[in-house]
């Protein structure tokens, strides 16, 4: 608790920057919410609003200062209790929030929440009926129909409805008017100013001016700073509210260490400006080598290929190592299942039918070193080549293949929309994973199986999103005459020139796949 027993919700001098940005999104930025209160946060979009909502309610990182939610403190690295607790303070109803869904029913959808707290069936079912209430919808009527069923506006209800359930001290809204008609958004508005009066704290990020009418405060972000904003039937003052200060000349903050291996990052180095096509061919060529090397000696020397390709992009050495963590489980399974299925060499272990052998383990160990330094080196390839760039090399190496009467701009096509959709689909199940957290699920039981029935409320919208954005995108290049003129040819943005330093390239993956027959 806050000296003199007084609870609130505040950050303090929190400061946020994005991996490889030019600045903070947030700098030194401190506010405090108190009971009762509502507060308003206006901005330009980019600004910064849903990043403070994020840290505001444990679902982001700073990288300095802290928050705190009635004598729960979060600082830089916060452990997954810390967050937990945390969570049963502060709900966060996100910017697109119907896109966590999963549930095969309204009443299981908004019932997900508070089921993770558990409660009672009875006292789920009230505050299952109460939040749904409270945005305009009678349990009795939509309790059994799909969530997937309702129109976008009455989908973004659904999902208010579902961070309501929680009945946190702290609510969170980011664009909650978004798509919702007259009705509805004079109904939430109403509930959210009901919900004040009754004592909780609301902070409201919005676009919309009809927002402030049940705003104590309000604020508006920009440059990173925090600053009083003024609006009709607004009074700004200074009590709960500390604008935020700018940052010290020279002072930058620290940017977050957290840079995934393998995402494009623009660049000059020798590997940067390889011809997209040789790029592709050499690591098509890596991969063979990995694969069929057997010597010491030729994996040996395709180690050192991945790291001479890894130094030569400039990029960082200790993100590279941890290119192959997220696959640890399944090259854990690989060395396993190959130490207790190849007998060879020495007996090491016997458990009845089960043994484990010298030569099993030294297979399973040779097949996990293959994979990671097959992962490195594809990971060095994508951090190097934009996805555009990787369509650009596909469509050379097929063009010959377009004399054959073969429509090679398809295929191209279809190449650079997959290779666009992986980030974006990463970025997405980071976000879906956030969103269920917020309602209190748990990825880190010790269980396996837990574990993985715990990713069904992930997958699951995931997929779904997935299928409904290659609906959107299919529906958008048939409207923009994609096809309707088979005779154009697909042409390229920029173009590329191969070179001696290409042949080199091809000529080195080459000397490796010679070396790994060897």
């Amino acid at each position: 608790m806050r000296p003199g027993g007084t609870v609130s919700l505040t950050c303090s001098n929190i400061t946020v920057r994005y991996p490889e940005a030019d600045a903070c999104t947030l700098s030194r930025v401190s506010l405090e919410i108190r009971p009762g209160s509502v507060i308003g946060i206006a901005g330009t979009s980019g600004s910064g609003k849903s990043t403070l909502l994020r840290a505001l309610a444990g679902a982001l990182a700073v990288q300095a200062g802290s928050v705190v939610a009635d004598g729960t403190a979060l600082g830089t690295h916060p452990t997954a209790d810390e967050l937990r607790t945390y969570r049963k303070t502060v709900a966060l109803v996100q910017q697109r929030p119907e896109q966590q869904f999963f549930a095969a029913t309204v009443f299981d959808e908004v019932a997900f929440g508070p089921r993770n707290l558990g409660l009672d069936e009875a006292e789920v079912k009230r505050r299952v009926g109460t939040s749904l209430a409270s945005v305009g919808f009678d349990l009795a009527a939509i309790g059994d129909t799909s969530p997937f069923a309702h129109s976008g506006g009455e989908q973004r209800r659904i999902a208010v409805a579902d961070m309501l359930a929680l009945e946190t001290p702290y609510l969170l809204l980011d664009e909650p008017s978004a798509g919702l008609d007259p009705r509805a958004h004079r109904l939430l508005l109403e509930r959210l100013a009901q919900l004040a009066r009754q004592g909780r704290g609301i902070v409201i990020a919005t676009h919309d001016s009809r927002v402030a009418s049940i705003c104590d405060k309000a604020f508006r972000l920009q440059d990173g700073m925090l600053l009083p904003q003024s609006s009709e039937g607004i009074q700004v003052t200074s009590v709960g509210v500390t604008a935020a200060r700018p940052v010290e000349t020279g002072h930058t903050p620290p940017a977050s260490k957290a840079v995934s291996f393998g995402i494009f990052r623009p660049g000059s180095s020798l590997v940067h400006l390889l011809h997209p096509a040789t790029k592709l061919v050499f690591c098509m060529l890596f991969m063979i080598a990995g694969f069929i090397a057997q010597q010491p000696g030729a994996l040996a020397a395709v180690a050192l290929t991945a790291f001479a390709s890894l130094a030569a992009s400039g990029s960082s050495m200790r993100q590279a190592l941890r290119a192959p963590r997220p696959f640890r489980w399944l090259m854990g399974f690989v060395l396993v299942f190959n130490a207790l299925f190849t007998a060879s060499g020495t007996l090491l272990l016997q458990a009845g039918p089960v043994q484990i052998t010298s030569g099993g383990l030294l297979f399973g160990a040779l097949c996990v070193l293959r994979f990671a330094l097959i992962m490195l080196g594809t990971s060095t390839l994508m951090a190097t080549t934009s996805p555009t760039a990787l369509a650009d090399g596909a469509a050379a190496l097929l063009r010959p293949l377009a004399r054959f009467g073969l429509r090679t701009d398809d295929a191209t096509v279809a190449i650079q929309l997959t290779l666009r959709f992986v980030p974006v689909l990463i970025e997405e199940f980071n976000r879906i994973k956030a969103a269920q957290e917020a309602r209190l699920a748990r990825f880190d039981s010790p269980s396996p199986l837990q574990r993985a029935r715990a990713f069904i409320p992930v997958i699951t919208p995931l997929f779904s999103n997935a299928l409904r954005r290659s609906d959107t995108l299919a529906l958008a290049m048939v409207n923009r005459e994609y096809g309707a003129h088979p005779a154009v040819s697909r042409t390229c943005l920029r173009s590329y020139r191969f070179d001696r330093a290409d042949l080199a390239v091809l000529a080195l993956g080459c000397c490796i796949v010679a070396i790994a027959l060897l």
